[in-house]
């Protein structure tokens, strides 16, 4: 469910010590969700067969790792409990269960295929991996705690193992194992069987190496970790570019580069570490049901405290097709965000989610030939203050001009289908499909209010209502309900007669004494008044003006009544 937020019109202000503060205890003051919902991870800890003399990192160390706390010489920064904690605002809590180290029965080699993992009919690692987890649990492990609810699907269970991650592309220092003989750090997809007291099916894992780069036996970042389960437990899609034009690049990405952990698990910064792996950018916090979104809906001026603490990021959906929305957020350099490039601001997206292909596949900008009118664009694209589309073209991470200061507008282009120099990029025009479309839209006024918060306004959203139809109906409808009056009379007469349903109710037995005749009508009128009460009884009176009597004793009565 989205929020809805007015305009405002007194800023927040956070205390420049609790920011601090957040560096250091996070998990402290972030925003405490109303219930917050434990994710149970499960951390097997491979050995491969041929691994006997390599130090192994400590179980205790690796606990820390994955449950906490960071900060320290071991975890520099957030451990991966802490990341999912300050990320969703509270709103999640991870506890990982971590088992101690065992041996597989597999070399790295036989578990790598010669290909990092990978087999030309699908995955291959599985076979090596499977049967560790199902010695683990003959041994006793209860796996209910780590599968979706009402189901027996294990999802995103992470073997650490005691290789070096392929994806260096270096050679391993001890072994000489080029990277195609090792395992990638990878997400993977199976159907396998697990049995026990109960049977589950181990549905989606993910392989992450427990050491850094390709020499040492340190303990590796947690960047790589991170994404890659987001990966296997939310399915959450690759927000690099996707179309393989920087494949194996270790200068830049494409996609969004340094502003989201599913594009760049290293931050901001090129490292082998990725102790300060960045935190995730909106849409893949809107995608796990990290954040609600804030909707504006009307124009006006929002204020935006930082993204790594609070959940302020606004969504702009308006103006635009289904699927497609604006998104924005302040960031600053604090906890995963440490190497932001300074002093951080406001950030914006263009979202479409009816772009086709995987994740951020197609790129675009006006150094495209054809471009906006092909419909070329990735799925969640930062639109960058300085007009370069640097982040299209991968000549970077990003940089601190992307961000959006004060004198910036970010308004409408033109409307044309092939840039010229004559058109504003980027712009807020709606391209879905390459069907462009100007939307009016304008932000602008940005303005950096002190202690990390954010300031821009908002104009050119449609007006809405402002109160219910000032006119009221001036009469009923007309009859018939078709909006016609009738303006003949019918042309023909009814061709049967009334036939009344009803028919008086007859009396249940006959009168006891019954008239011989109709009384004889006196010749004259009486001219004087009755002196004496008749000697005799009356003739019954027929029955029409005994009824007659009635209702006017009845009438009497009510008269009478009343006067009293």
């Amino acid at each position: 469910m989205n929020l809805k937020r007015k305009p405002t019109t007194a800023l927040f202000s956070i205390p420049r010590s609790l920011i601090w503060i957040a560096l250091v205890f996070s998990s402290n003051i972030l925003p405490k969700a109303d219930a917050v919902e434990t994710i149970n991870v499960l951390v097997v800890l491979v050995q491969w067969a041929d691994h006997t003399s390599r130090p192994l990192i400590p179980r205790s160390d690796i606990d820390q790792f994955w449950n906490g706390p960071g900060n320290s010489n071991l975890i520099p920064g957030e451990s991966v409990a802490e990341y999912i904690a300050s990320n969703s605002y509270g709103k999640y809590q991870l506890k990982a269960t971590v088992l101690d180290w065992t041996r597989a029965s597999a070399t790295e080699a036989q578990a790598s295929n010669g290909n990092m993992g990978n087999s030309a009919n699908g995955n291959h690692i599985e076979d090596s991996l499977v049967p560790v987890l199902q010695a683990v649990v003959d041994q006793g492990l209860d796996l209910s705690p780590f599968v979706d609810a009402n189901s027996s699907m294990l999802k995103g269970v992470v073997f650490m193992h005691s290789g070096y991650a392929a994806e260096t592309y270096q050679v391993d220092c001890e072994t000489q194992a080029g990277h195609n003989n090792r395992i990638q750090s990878k997400s993977w997809g199976v159907s396998e069987s697990i049995t026990g007291p109960r049977r589950y099916t181990l549905s989606t894992f993910i392989t992450v190496s427990a050491y850094r780069g390709w020499c040492n036996s340190q303990i590796a970042g947690v960047g790589v970790h991170i994404h890659e389960w987001m990966h296997a437990k939310y399915l959450l899609e690759d927000l690099y570019d996707t179309g393989g034009r920087y494949m194996g690049s270790r200068s830049a990405t494409g996609g969004i580069g340094g502003f989201g952990l599913m594009s760049y698990a290293g931050g901001q910064r090129i490292s082998s570490i990725e102790a300060y792996p960045g935190i995730m950018s909106p849409h893949s916090k809107i995608q796990t049901g990290y954040l609600d979104p804030i909707d504006i809906e009307v124009d006006g001026t929002y204020s935006a405290r930082p993204a790594e603490l609070f959940p302020d990021v606004y969504k702009i959906s308006i103006p635009y097709e289904e699927g497609e929305y604006i998104l924005i957020e302040n960031r600053q350099p604090l906890l995963s965000d440490k190497n932001l490039w300074s002093p951080g601001g406001i950030v914006i997206y263009h979202v479409d989610e009816n772009t086709e292909g995987y994740g951020n596949f197609v790129r675009g900008g006006p150094f495209l030939e054809g471009w906006p009118g092909n419909g070329a664009h990735y799925k969640v694209a930062v639109l960058q203050a300085d007009f370069k589309y640097e982040l299209e073209k991968a000549e970077n991470l990003g940089h601190s001009a992307d961000f959006w200061k004060t004198g910036d507008i970010l308004g409408p282009g033109n409307g044309e289908l092939v840039a010229t120099a004559a058109g504003t990029y980027p712009n807020t025009d709606s391209y879905v499909d390459g069907n462009i479309r100007v939307t009016g839209l304008v932000l602008d006024s940005f303005k950096d209010d002190g202690d990390g918060v954010w300031s821009f306004r908002v104009t050119g959203l449609p007006t809405p209502p402002s109160g219910p139809p000032v006119n009221s109906p001036t009469g009923p409808p007309n009859a018939g309900g078709g909006g016609d009056v009738a303006t003949t009379t019918p042309g023909e007469t009814p061709t049967d007669e009334p036939n009344p349903t009803a028919l008086p109710t007859p009396l249940s037995e006959p009168p006891v004494d019954l008239p011989t005749g109709a009384p004889n009508a006196p010749a004259t009128t009486p001219m004087e008044t009755p002196t004496e009460v008749p000697d005799s009884a009356a003739i019954a009176i027929p029955a029409p003006f005994t009824l007659l009597l009635c209702l006017l004793s009845a009438q009497m009565g009510i008269t009478l009544l009343t006067n009293t």
